[in-house]
């Protein structure tokens, strides 16, 4: 029903209209007063945003806080639907489930040679870079709460040894080809990062005016005040001790055994490999098309001077 109506996958206001027009004539709904007043207030808000951005997704801006609350449980039902969905009981991946979401979270575009990242300066990569910043901070405030506790021990739990057994299978081939894509333009993006922070930063000392407010140093793509800045890097900090925790716990259980210690380190080189690789291919085809356009020029500026030197 929702995906019959316009906007039905962006827009909560299609969720009232498939309500009201769809469903309500073939089953009796109750709803609560206050229900009412959210739906009035959430219909309110998306139009005042849609005003600002046409394309405004509202499921997508509440999917870090839907992903973090979904995470961190706080009943025992829900505590052990959490790990009945990530392990076994014998604290293995669930490897289907895994699998889907792997791929769906490692669903990359097409390569490009990055130019067209770099010219976009628009409402759409401002977007996307405020939804990036909202999942990295919903993340990092899990790892490193107490809330997270039940996600974490989940991780620990896990049977490494079991993953990377199931990762060099040959059924993991598009899922490793699709890990070292996002690999790639996971370190292309942050070498832009940093390029971006060095020239905001020497523009902000010749200029002496204060444009870290428009766009923060750090990379933020909002205004925050200082203390909310301070809660931030204090949460990433401990989410980082926290997944430096997790992965060396992982790391020193593949030392325990010869055969596992060689498959891991097997599993890792092939991941540099395609990612070494996959990175001089995007440099070879952006030197080539840059070659192509430089040529094509060449032809061009030939042909109206040849046309303009005519008798």
């Amino acid at each position: 029903a929702m995906l019959s109506v316009d906007g039905g996958t962006s827009k909560f206001g299609a969720l009232a209209t498939v309500l009201n027009t769809e469903l309500s004539g073939n089953w009796k709904m109750k709803t609560p007063a206050y229900v009412i007043l959210l739906v009035r207030t959430f219909l309110t808000l998306e139009g005042i945003a849609a005003r600002v951005d046409p394309t405004f997704n509202i499921y997508e801006i509440a999917m870090p806080w839907a992903v973090r609350r979904s995470l961190s449980p706080s009943t025992q039902k829900g505590i052990q639907t959490l790990r009945g969905a990530l392990l076994t009981e014998d604290n293995r991946i669930q490897w289907g489930r895994f699998m889907e979401l792997a791929e769906e979270a490692l669903r990359v575009p097409a390569p490009t040679d990055g130019t067209e990242k770099l010219k976009d300066d628009g409402k759409g990569t401002q977007t996307d870079a405020a939804r990036a910043a909202a999942m990295s901070d919903a993340i990092n405030a899990l790892m490193g709460s107490p809330g997270g506790a039940v996600l974490r021990r989940a991780i620990v739990d896990l049977d490494s040894v079991d993953l990377v057994q199931r990762l060099l299978s040959k059924e993991s081939r598009s899922l490793r080809h699709k890990a070292v894509l996002a690999m790639t333009d996971s370190v292309k993006e942050q070498r832009l990062k940093r390029k971006a922070e060095k020239k905001l930063k020497k523009q902000a000392l010749q200029t002496g005016t204060e444009l870290a407010k428009t766009q923060n140093v750090e990379g933020e793509v909002r205004n925050m005040s200082e203390t909310a800045l301070r809660i931030k890097r204090k949460q990433k900090r401990t989410a980082q001790k926290v997944t430096l925790f997790l992965i060396m716990k992982h790391v020193r259980r593949q030392f325990a055994n010869p055969i596992t210690f060689v498959r891991a380190s097997y599993l890792t080189l092939r991941l540099l490999l395609g990612l070494t690789r996959q990175s001089l291919m995007r440099k070879i085809r952006s030197k080539l098309r840059r070659r192509r356009k430089q040529s094509l020029g060449a032809v061009n500026g030939d042909a109206v001077h040849d046309n303009f030197t005519k008798p």
